[in-house]
């Protein structure tokens, strides 16, 4: 999937539900590319506007359609927002963050 998505400008996720882990962010941001997403949930959690990414009102059809027009008129906004993106945490790192934090614990 990363591979795939390294070939595309962005990511849109115009999601209408809360979604509290959305692995589709964490893919794009694995990949280097912004994402575009509702401001809503765990979209809005991970991906800061201006930033790495765009936000958008995710009820507002207006809002989507002046967010595609701000692109098209400043098509250097897709690269700032590219260089600005970071790789989430690996699992193996979460892991060993998880191990250190607990292994003091485990042994009481």
């Amino acid at each position: 999937m990363v591979r795939t998505l390294r070939q595309y400008h962005a990511l849109v996720a115009p999601s209408q539900v809360l979604e509290t882990g959305p692995l589709v962010v964490l893919e794009a941001f694995a990949a280097g590319i912004p994402v575009i997403g509702s401001n809503l949930g765990g979209i809005a959690e991970l991906v800061t506007t201006g930033v790495d990414g765009l936000l958008v009102d995710p009820a507002s059809v207006s809002a989507w359609q002046a967010m595609f027009q701000q692109l098209l008129a400043a098509p250097h906004l897709l690269t700032a927002l590219r260089a600005n993106v970071r790789p989430p945490r690996r699992m193996t790192d979460v892991a060993q963050e998880m191990t250190t934090l607990y292994a003091p614990l485990a042994g009481r």
